[in-house]
């Protein structure tokens, strides 16, 4: 004992033993004073409740079933398309950017002046492209009766030879790569023997299957790719 202290008690401390008893004492008061808090909380809901119950009603009083079924609905679809406008991946300001141009666009002067702008651009295009100022007829439907084998060949002579640049020559950059005779003959007899062939179905063509596949290994291997 220090001091004059009674037994038990140092420092300003409770014992032990009524420590014990305090403080579930204390975890009680703080129990039940939160229901009672929770309690008032449900009194002002339920009041709450009650309130927006009697306005509903009163509201509805004169409405017939299928107009409550109807407003229901009509409320659901709209809440929902609230929350579709409002909570999506891209944000509020820049789909009102977009639809506040779009509209500016649907005004008449401002369309008048883009579809100007328009014009203007094709104009533009179709004199710098010389292929777009040909005065040439274009087939639109098929023939009445079917061309025979030389006509159809002199057709096809007519389009190969519409053109005006001699590509022949090796002086047009990025458009033919080789010209040469000898290759342009192997490829047609190439082509000749797979004209009828459908990679789509390898169990029926398994050499086109087996040759597309050395293609893409060949490719695969110049550029130093796996298995």
């Amino acid at each position: 004992v220090h001091g004059g202290d009674r037994p038990g008690r140092r420092f300003g401390r409770e014992p032990p033993s009524t420590l014990a008893r305090a403080m579930p004492r204390k975890e009680e008061e703080v129990i039940w004073g939160a229901m009672d808090t929770l309690t008032v909380y449900h009194h002002i809901f339920l009041q709450y409740l009650n309130q927006t119950r009697n306005v509903v009603n009163e509201k509805c009083s004169g409405m017939e079933p299928w107009q409550v079924i109807a407003s229901t609905i009509a409320a659901t679809l709209l809440i929902v398309k609230i929350h579709m406008f409002l909570f999506q991946s891209e944000s509020l300001t820049s789909r009102f950017k977009k639809w506040f141009f779009r509209f500016i666009r649907k005004l008449p002067i401002i369309g008048y002046i883009i579809k100007q702008q328009i014009y203007k651009t094709l104009d533009e295009m179709s004199a710098k492209l010389p292929f777009l100022q040909d005065q040439k007829t274009y087939l639109k439907s098929l023939p009445a009766t079917g061309l025979s084998q030389p006509e159809l060949l002199k057709k096809m002579k007519e389009y190969s030879t519409s053109g005006n640049v001699h590509w022949e020559d090796c002086k047009v950059s990025g458009t033919v790569y080789s010209g040469d005779e000898k290759l342009v003959n192997l490829l047609v007899k190439v082509y000749e023997e797979f004209a009828w062939a459908n990679p789509l179905h390898p169990d029926v063509f398994p050499g086109v299957r087996k040759m597309e596949a050395e293609v893409v290994r060949m490719a695969c291997t110049l550029f130093h790719g796996g298995p």
